[in-house]
């Protein structure tokens, strides 16, 4: 009680009343209220007692105190705070490194350093971020850590030295390929990736041998990102490679150069052992620019695997052949819900509007499996009910399959829809029956049809179930829709 008594009297005293109030005060729950309302004031005349505060016995005190100095921005408190990054307490360390980060102080830049080998993995990716936004004084400093002593600090010099993009870093990111630390070789891998230099390509081809398959994954990855065609070779040879995870990379590496060469390596690639690598094949392929390559992606969309249907769905939305439009819808209905889920992403890519009423049709096919499923939801079963559990996973494909209607009919706004989907209490029926109608531009009698087919298949579930469930309120929505309808028609 007293800490809120405290807070409504001092909500319009100035800074000088708060800082006096705060060097008075004893109760810890009082002093952090009281930091509370100086992190806000930005005025210098508290910077003095907050960095004493930075020592208070009552960590959350002193994590107040360390975000309050950064909204301040006097320099005076950049030595404290680079103390204060030792804090037992976690937060008090962040609330370091988010001050020192707006402050801007090259001092700061060593300390941080050193937080990439914290015991805490949050504060080490803090410190990531901090190096990051300290880019463009940070990068020597960086380049030196890659030879620190401690392997964290080499790999995080390395990751943020790929997140500044800068060029001065290739180099020495190219000697630590060799590091005895198989993390920071595949730090340096995924840095020489993210900066796209071309000095990187033979580094990295050598590091498609590396012993460990992280390393190799990481060396596929980033020479997919530079696209360089010296590549090629090297990786359609890693499509042999014993770990499923590095031949899946190379096979998206290979999708990525985007050379015909790599044509029958990746077809072959569809009778790989691992799904991962299938589906990863099917979706490359749809980037090398070949007749054939659509015959294969249709064919694929049949094939009996549902990785490889899933990745031919996935790579014919990038697709310019008309032709693709029809297997693709066909595609909707498939059994597995990733495939149907590529299938609407590929046709909103395409925006065809052959694709405007399947895609309704699908989308009214995944909404009534999903009330099916909630109305089940209140029945008690021996064993797992499948069909409700596909059907509650279902929901992100609706989302797909709104935006897509959303791409084919431009202009359209489907944000309503997407929140429906999303929350199934918000008088759906109402909802999503006008939206079709709406798409549709059809008659009151194809809409009535619609929400009566909706109702009968809710209705006869309730029969089966005997649930009380919430069937009166839905039909009376349905019935009121169809009312308006009637009187506006």
């Amino acid at each position: 009680m007293r800490s809120n008594t405290f807070r409504s009297n001092t909500k319009n005293e100035n800074v000088k009343e708060l800082v006096k109030a705060l060097r008075k005060e004893r109760d810890p729950e009082v002093r952090h209220k009281i930091a509370e309302d100086l992190v806000n004031v930005q005025d210098r005349r508290a910077a003095e007692l907050l960095i004493t505060t930075l020592r208070d016995d009552n960590r959350y005190v002193r994590v107040v105190a360390a975000i309050a100095l950064g909204n301040i921005g006097d320099r005076k408190a950049v030595n404290p705070l680079i103390t204060a990054l030792r804090d037992e307490y976690a937060y008090c360390r962040e609330g370091a490194i988010l001050s020192l980060v707006k402050i801007k102080d090259e001092k700061a830049l060593e300390p941080l350093i050193q937080l990439l080998k914290d015991r805490d993995s949050y504060i080490r990716e803090k410190a990531e971020w901090a190096l990051k936004k300290l880019a463009a004084s940070a990068v020597y400093p960086l380049i030196d850590a890659l030879t620190d002593e401690d392997e964290r600090i080499r790999a995080g010099a390395a990751r943020v030295l790929g997140l500044t993009q800068d060029e001065r870093a290739v180099s020495p990111l190219i000697e630590v390929l060799e590091d005895k630390s198989e993390d920071v070789r595949e730090a340096s891998a995924r840095a020489l990736g993210n900066i796209r230099s071309e000095k990187a390509v033979e580094p990295l081809i050598w590091a498609l041998e590396d012993e460990n398959s992280y390393v190799r994954r990481m060396a596929s990855v980033s020479l997919g990102k530079i696209k360089d065609q010296r590549a090629l070779e090297p990786l359609i040879l890693v499509l042999q490679d014993n770990d499923e995870d590095v031949r899946a990379a190379a096979a998206r590496a290979l999708g990525e150069i985007r050379d015909l060469k790599a044509l029958d390596p990746l077809v072959l690639a569809l009778e790989d052992d691992s799904s991962a690598v299938r589906k990863m094949a099917a979706r490359s392929l749809g980037n090398i620019e070949d007749k054939r390559v659509v015959e294969i992606l249709i064919r694929a969309l049949r094939d009996k695997d549902s990785s490889i249907r899933e990745g031919a769905a996935q790579a014919l939305g990038y697709s310019k052949d008309e032709g693709v439009v029809e297997p693709l819808i066909q595609a909707l209905t498939d059994e597995t819900k990733n495939v149907r889920k590529m299938a609407a992403v590929s046709l909103g890519k395409i925006r065809d509007q052959r694709a405007l009423e399947p895609l309704i049709d699908a989308l009214e096919n995944e909404w009534v499996q999903q009330d099916t499923a909630v109305i089940l939801q209140g029945e008690e079963y021996d064993k797992p009910m499948e069909p409700l559990i596909d059907a509650l996973e279902n929901e992100w494909i609706q989302q797909d399959m709104a935006r897509a209607l959303a791409q084919i009919k431009e202009g359209y706004e489907t944000e309503l829809l997407v929140q429906t989907l999303r929350d199934r209490e918000r008088n759906i029926q109402k909802t999503v029956a006008q939206t079709l109608k709406n798409l549709r531009k059809s008659n009151v009698v194809a809409s009535t049809n619609l929400l009566l087919a909706m109702t009968d298949s809710r209705s006869s579930f309730h029969a089966q179930t005997q649930l009380e469930y919430e069937n009166r309120k839905v039909r009376r929505r349905a019935d009121e829709t169809l009312a308006e309808m009637r009187v506006k028609s």
